[in-house]
Parts: structure tokens; sequence; C-alpha cells
């Protein structure tokens, strides 16, 4: 890791218990495992830009390539979103070592593991507010362990412009939301907005709601139960994200349910929480 980043300690997993958010300034040094991930990204585009009948990229920024890529033809540039997190160098970042030693000191395990069906790469475009999610807890689409942390981690300098994510600090400790399960398995492909939480809305404007600016090398980690949504990209560039779910193998409810996945591994949330759904009111 770089000299400079910040480590995980005590005031960190402290911090974690009361806001379900910590945030971890230079924790990966962008040499090792940020600018990886954006060559072999400029590739993956630069491949589909060829099939596309398109040039190689020019200029320096590794998604250069892409905003012509998507005027061209769109669904090719859906295939990058697919095929980008099967890099060498974003499985380089899953197992960074500065992530796992994150990770086991805010589970507080000894046993943590990845999801890997339930994580990867957003790519959220300027302007393209139909994609975003609403307010939202993600225990219920992935499962693995009640105390999953999500691992954010930006490809890009994300500031207030770019669409940071918005979260309710301390939310985690009210518990599961209940849920209208309108695609239970989703096979329409819309994220988040496959169930929708019970309240969420009025949840969060109980809470201070907080944007936290980040860039290439900063970590933001937040517990399953947080709430948490989208925020509109009004910058000029893609804003590119990674998304890595991690779980507690020692947790007692998952090892009662086997450790089963969520959604993404095909899993049905009301065959193991009955108790969070709702039927929508007629």
């Amino acid at each position: 890791t770089s000299p400079t980043a910040t480590r995980p300690g005590p005031t960190t997993l402290e911090a974690y218990q009361r806001d379900g958010l910590v945030v971890q300034r230079a924790l990966l040094d962008p040499g090792t495992y940020i600018e990886p991930m954006q060559t072999q990204i400029r590739s993956v585009i630069d491949l589909a830009r060829a099939e596309a009948g398109l040039g190689p990229t020019t200029g320096d920024a590794f998604d250069a390539g892409l905003p012509e890529l998507l005027d061209r033809d769109r669904g090719r540039a859906g295939k990058v979103y697919d095929a980008v997190r099967k890099l060498p160098a974003f499985f380089n970042i899953v197992n960074a070592p500065p992530i796992w030693s994150l990770v086991k000191t805010l589970l507080d395990t000894e046993l943590p593991g990845w999801f890997a069906a339930g994580s990867g790469v957003r790519m959220d475009h300027p302007g393209e507010d139909r994609h975003l999610s609403p307010w939202h807890q993600d225990y219920q689409a992935h499962l693995c362990s009640e105390d999953m942390v999500v691992v954010w981690i930006p490809l890009v300098p994300v500031d207030e412009t770019a669409g940071p994510v918005v979260f309710c600090p301390g939310s985690h400790r009210d518990g599961m939301l209940p849920v209208y399960l309108d695609d239970p398995l989703n096979e329409a492909r819309v994220g988040a907005r496959a169930m929708e939480f019970v309240g969420a809305s009025e949840r969060a404007a109980g809470y201070e709601q907080r944007l936290i600016d980040s860039g290439p090398g900063d970590v933001l980690a937040f517990h399953g139960l947080v709430l948490h949504r989208s925020s509109p990209n009004r910058s000029t560039r893609t804003r590119w994200s990674m998304q890595l779910r991690y779980f507690n193998f020692l947790d007692p409810a998952a090892r009662r349910r086997g450790w089963v996945g969520g959604v993404n591994a095909g899993v049905d949330l009301s065959d193991i929480h009955p108790e969070l759904i709702r039927t929508r009111p007629s």
C-alpha cells in the first residue's frame, strides 16, 4: 500500500459500528491496483471499438474511446460493462491485502469470504438518470451473511458533480427493511430496482444524507444494511466504480443457510426471508 494509506484499526471499527460506513483514503496504491485496471479497461474498449468498425482510442484517458462507442453501438458498449469484471486487474483488487485486512477488521472475523456473483463494475454515464438506484439496502439482494460489507472503489475522481453514492450513516442499526419483490430473480436486469424497499425514503429522511468525494486509491466500505442511493452524474465523463461484496463465514445464520448468495446466484429472497416480503396495496 501507499506509505500514506489509512490503516484499519480500533478507531476504524468503532466508526464503522457507529455509522456503518468508513472511508479509507489512499488505501490502494494506484500504480499497483488502479492503473492496471484502467489500462485493461482501455484494451477492452478498443477491442469493442474494433468490432464496431472504429479505430483505437486516442487521448490520454483510459475511457476516452467510450463516448464514440456508445454513439456507434450502444449494445456493444454494454458488453464492455459485463466484460471488465472478468479482467485480471479486477481480481488483483479483489484480493488486495489492504482490502482483506480492512474487511477482516470490519467484520471482526478470521474467515471472511468474497461473493463473486455480487461484485462488479458500474459505468454511470452522464445524464442517464433512468439507471439510478433509489434508496435501498444491499443485503436483501446479495445475502451471504447479515453483516455483509460492501467495498466501493472509484476508478475515476468522483465529486458532487460526478454523482457520488449518498449514504445515511447509522441507518444499519435499524435492521432490515421489508420489500415489494417485483422481479425475484432480476430477470429484467435492473439491479436494485428489482425490489422496492418499503418506507425507505421516509426512513432516509430522518437521517443525515452524506455524499463523499473520492478518487482512485480511496476505498469506501459500508454495511449491507446502510441505506444508500445513487446520485445523478452531471459531469462530462462516465463514472466508473467497483462494488465488491464480502461476507463472514462465521456468521451463525449464514452457516445455517450454507452461505447462499442472493439474486445473482439464483436465490429468491422470499425463500430465505419470507418475513420481509410485502404485497403491494391493490
